[in-house]
């Protein structure tokens, strides 16, 4: 019959095996998390690349696109190569500026109507979020917007600071934001502001035209 001081020897043995075992089981677990959390890094760095290709290919159709619809004559530079300065006043109000006058193309339909759409399809390549105010987009993110426009459609680069594509995007949002709330995707612009800027039950929004439309009275409110 085992002595007491053999039954003892033998637990702490049975002890240090089960520590052991434990040990080995809780490595084997943190290698496990370690190998999930290093594919979902590789997948999300996949992703990414992914989209980011993506979006240059969008930005490259659009040029391309641009450069297909051109006139057989392009506007001519301003004299000297000065840059159109932004008009005073506020954008479509009644002592303010419609936006093709004051770029020249108040006879120009077809070129108005083609950086319309430039600048509509460079939007929703570079995934724009349409449910914020053009005061609060990224400036980095508006940057690069400016350049893609101004690369498809040369005629955007006549002006100081962008402004002119600035304009049609404020445009193309308020009036995808007024289109959406009237359907009721979204609340109103109070209620939005109100619930800290709450966008309504998430459902997806259909697009706004791209060939966008006549200069209207433009208010960044909906």
């Amino acid at each position: 019959m085992p002595t007491k001081a053999q039954l003892e020897a033998e637990l702490t043995r049975i002890k240090e095996s089960a520590a052991e075992a434990e040990s080995r089981a809780t490595n084997k677990q943190a290698l496990r998390v370690a190998a999930e959390e290093l594919a979902a890094a590789k997948v999300n760095e996949l992703n990414a690349a992914q989209e980011e290709a993506a979006t240059a290919a969008q930005l490259a159709a659009v040029a391309s696109t641009a450069a297909t619809n051109q006139a057989p004559v392009a506007p001519q530079p301003p004299a000297n190569n000065a840059l159109i300065p932004k008009p005073c006043g506020m954008l479509g109000t009644g002592k303010g500026y419609t936006v093709q006058r004051a770029m020249g193309l108040a006879d120009d339909d077809t070129k108005y109507l083609l950086c319309i759409r430039v600048v509509h399809e460079v939007t929703m390549a570079l995934k724009i979020n349409w449910q914020k105010d053009y005061a609060h987009q990224d400036p980095l993110v508006l940057c690069r917007l400016f350049r893609a426009a101004q690369e498809a459609e040369p005629y955007l680069a006549r002006f100081q600071a962008s402004w002119a594509t600035a304009d049609l995007l404020k445009q193309f949002l308020w009036n995808h934001r007024k289109n959406t709330v009237k359907k009721g995707y979204i609340p109103r612009r109070a209620e939005r502001l109100q619930g800290g800027g709450s966008t309504g039950n998430g459902s997806a929004a259909p697009a706004v035209q791209a060939n966008g439309g006549p200069d209207m009275e433009w208010r960044d409110m909906d």
